[in-house]
């Protein structure tokens, strides 16, 4: 089985840097999905759970994204991966439906007609 440097490395298509390293999105270590998987400095693997101790998530940047940002852009991706259907799509994104439920509706994400969920 691939370990999530590989994956990470397979991702971006090239080794990782001696400065990079893998952030893990919803936490799990375990959770080696690409979708998962953010590769980052060092520094900015750091700075980002810096700032998720002082509950400051919105505006922290990773290669000049916002956090945030990259996760809403993981929740649609995932959500347009399982046809709009939200059980799946929390449970393919290691999370909750009510913690989903709640992110869809703090970043605005609308629901189309003929999803489920």
């Amino acid at each position: 089985m691939a370990t999530y440097r590989e994956i990470a490395s397979a991702m971006i298509g090239r080794p990782l840097r001696g400065t990079e390293t893998v952030h893990h999105v919803n936490g799990d270590h375990s959770d080696n999905r690409p979708e998962n998987l953010v590769v980052m400095t060092r520094v900015e693997h750091s700075r980002l759970h810096a700032s998720a101790l002082r509950g400051n998530r919105k505006n922290h940047k990773v290669d000049g994204t916002i956090l945030a940002d990259l996760e809403r852009m993981a929740i649609l991706g995932v959500l347009q991966d399982v046809g709009g259907n939200r059980a799946a799509a929390a449970e393919r994104l290691g999370i909750s439906l009510r913690k989903l439920q709640y992110r869809i509706a703090h970043y605005g994400v609308s629901r189309r007609r003929g999803q489920g969920g």
